[in-house]
């Protein structure tokens, strides 16, 4: 999993505005001189710019998440797939529907006045471009990059096996500021944790990295690995976990165990608690591994 911080957003901006002057005058060049002392030029490159923001976005919030899950060089077929029907069929789709309400707003009905001909394939086009370059931008940020202090190297393959054979743990794959990292939770995270709207984890090599997936896709992801969710924004790996001790509030203090001790005194013990409503899948998965360790 990739997570490529593109630091694009005036680009965007930029990429919108060509876009919006460009289908505005589009087939009409030899008239600019006419368009620029018109009201009506401007109010249609207002709506075209509105339209063409929401677009580029729309394309670069999708980049990022299929970023998370389908990388460019590891599951291209997918990638490619995902991002031509999102990118570019939906990212059409949204145009036709907000040209279609502008042109009805106006007086005129978009399947008739010669849209579809001379303004959706421009769309397109334009489309496919900037779809283009998230591809390329991708490849360049992502090559020859570093690597965090991660698993050994006759580890590294798509899937670990866990202590149960029948289980094959995903490995958690990234890029962050030039570096990329690859690690099995199960042995190389200490925890995850929801700051504000972003997922973070913290690894046993001290790394505290960002992450484009969600506290509950993780929890389902490596539930299986010993991942255990113990807040609403909490996940903490059961292997640093020695034991727990009734707190307050209904709540639960989880022990950690001596030899981790010290990879997390720096960090907030809000994050060792489980909380009310986790307590009773907390202790079934507790119990369930303490069981499998004593077999």
């Amino acid at each position: 999993m990739e997570n490529v911080d593109y630091k694009n957003k005036p680009f965007l901006v930029m990429a919108a505005i060509a876009a919006a002057i460009y289908s505005c005058l589009h087939g009409r060049w030899s008239e600019i001189h006419i368009a620029i002392r018109s009201s009506r030029f401007y109010f249609a490159l207002i709506v075209s710019l509105s339209i063409a923001l929401i677009l580029v976005f729309f394309v670069h919030n999708t980049s990022i998440r299929l970023d998370a899950k389908y990388s460019w060089r590891q599951h291209f077929l997918e990638r490619v797939s995902y991002q031509i029907c999102l990118g570019i069929f939906v990212a059409a789709f949204i145009d036709f529907l907000f040209i279609g309400i502008y042109f009805l707003a106006i007086g005129q009905n978009v399947w008739y006045n010669g849209y579809f001909r001379a303004g959706m394939p421009v769309v397109m086009i334009l489309l496919f471009l900037l779809n283009c370059y998230y591809w390329i931008h991708y490849l360049i940020l992502t090559s020859n990059s570093k690597e965090f202090p991660s698993l050994s190297e006759d580890k590294q393959t798509e899937e670990m096996p866990s202590q149960n054979n029948n289980y094959m743990e995903p490995l958690l794959e990234g890029f962050y500021k030039g570096r990329s990292f690859r690690y099995q939770p199960s042995k190389d995270v200490l925890y995850f944790y929801r700051e504000e709207k972003f997922v973070r984890f913290v690894t046993m090599y001290g790394d505290n990295l960002p992450l484009a997936m969600t506290i509950e896709n993780l929890a389902d992801k490596y539930a299986k690995a010993g991942i255990y969710q113990v807040g609403r924004g909490i996940l903490i790996n059961y292997r640093i976990i020695e034991d727990y001790q009734a707190g307050a509030r209904d709540k639960l203090t989880i022990v950690i165990r001596q030899e981790y001790l010290s990879l997390i005194q720096n960090l907030s013990t809000d994050y060792f608690f489980v909380t009310k409503k986790y307590v009773e899948s907390f202790k079934k998965q507790f119990g369930k591994n303490i069981a499998g360790e004593q077999l």
